[in-house]
């Protein structure tokens, strides 16, 4: 297809697509980012916007965290709705919809992407700051600061995880 040139616009709203779980098992993290990010815009706007234009959101739900449904949503918000940044919530999302943006010439703002499994591109850019490795020692030395003789840090079996480890 034909490549966007990813010129943002002067003029009308700064519309910005989000892709969260917004229904099955993770609606939980999805809609409390929908909650902070409609409360950021909604200031935002009534302070006049940025550069004097408003802010629009476009959110599209990934379900059970459904790459199909990642990437689609991804295509739809670059390709129908020419928002002019794209915002991810997890690494599975960021994975799939950071090649689209990237092709589109589009910024993609990843809240929680981690470092494994992610290219980077020179339109990606992440919330959550290099972690690798340095959270689990943190935490120990956090906990044995406190007196805690033997801490322990669990995590889950899952991607997003697995980034907090060494291995």
């Amino acid at each position: 297809g034909k490549k966007n040139s990813g010129a943002v616009s002067n003029i009308g709203p700064i519309k910005i697509g989000v892709i969260t779980p917004l229904t099955g098992w993770a609606a939980y993290w999805g809609e409390g980012v929908k909650s902070g990010i409609d409360l950021a815009v909604s200031e935002t706007n009534k302070s006049g916007g940025v550069d004097g234009r408003k802010v629009e959101v476009i959110y599209e739900d990934f379900g059970n965290i459904d790459l199909k449904l990642a990437a689609s949503a991804a295509n739809k918000l670059v390709s129908v709705d020419n928002v002019d940044a794209l915002l991810t919530t997890f690494l599975e999302d960021t994975t799939v919809a950071s090649p689209i943006a990237h092709n589109a010439n589009k910024p993609i703002v990843s809240i929680a992407a981690g470092n494994k499994g992610v290219s980077p591109t020179t339109m990606l850019f992440r919330v959550r700051p290099y972690f690798e490795g340095v959270f689990p020692e943190f935490s120990a030395k956090y906990f044995m600061a406190k007196g805690k003789k033997n801490p322990v840090v669990l995590f889950e079996n899952i991607r997003f995880c697995q980034n907090y480890t060494d291995e």
